[in-house]
């Protein structure tokens, strides 16, 4: 993969080849592919796209490296939006407990636009251990975050989170209220709630 990356040009049909390429390279989970995918996050003179692909790939790597330079670029302002929202998402993919620290303080303490895309991290998430921070990102002011924080949940089927989900139905979103049903579906694995999604 990497002698077809070196391979490609710069038009357009080929930036979409190389994106291609590094998010192969993430999926294979090696670790030699960890120096050759900080490079193209970290070369300006790649596309925001291309590079925020490399920042996921590196957190699927799941390479203390990886995730060390990943935190650094989540908080580098001086990075475009994309690469950094992408950095969290790596983070998250990582499964590394700094990481999640990182996404979770992001969603109280970053710009609007990073608390996205770390909203759209937490959906990733499949650690049941960060349950509890879940269940609390689902009082978060931003509906984003309370919308993946529930598809967080319900994928990881926790009864914990039951009760929390259950009071959440009172949103007036409908959107975000079958989500919750769908959640809850996933984790009572009975016909009630799917019912409901079918009924309400």
């Amino acid at each position: 993969l990497l002698e077809a990356f070196a391979k490609t040009g710069t038009t357009e049909e080929d930036e979409c080849v190389r994106r291609s390429i590094v998010f192969g390279l993430g999926h294979t989970r090696r670790k030699e592919t960890v120096h050759p995918l900080l490079a193209i996050m970290n070369a300006p003179e790649n596309s925001d796209r291309l590079r925020a692909t490399a920042a996921v790939s590196l957190g699927r790597t799941t390479d203390k490296t990886a995730v060390k330079r990943l935190l650094s670029a989540a908080r580098d302002e001086t990075l475009p939006r994309k690469v950094r929202n992408a950095a969290a998402m790596g983070l998250v993919l990582s499964g590394d407990l700094a990481g999640l620290d990182y996404v979770f303080s992001a969603l109280s303490e970053g710009p609007d636009w990073h608390i996205y895309g770390c909203a759209l991290a937490i959906g990733q998430i499949r650690d049941r251990h960060a349950v509890p921070r879940l269940i609390e990102a689902l009082k978060h002011p931003c509906f984003d975050v309370r919308y993946w924080a529930v598809q967080a949940l319900g994928e990881l089927q926790d009864p914990r989170a039951t009760e929390a989900l259950e009071e959440l139905l009172s949103e007036e979103n409908e959107d975000l209220r079958c989500r919750i049903r769908q959640s809850l579906a996933h984790i009572d694995g009975t016909l009630e709630w799917q019912e409901r999604i079918v009924t309400d």
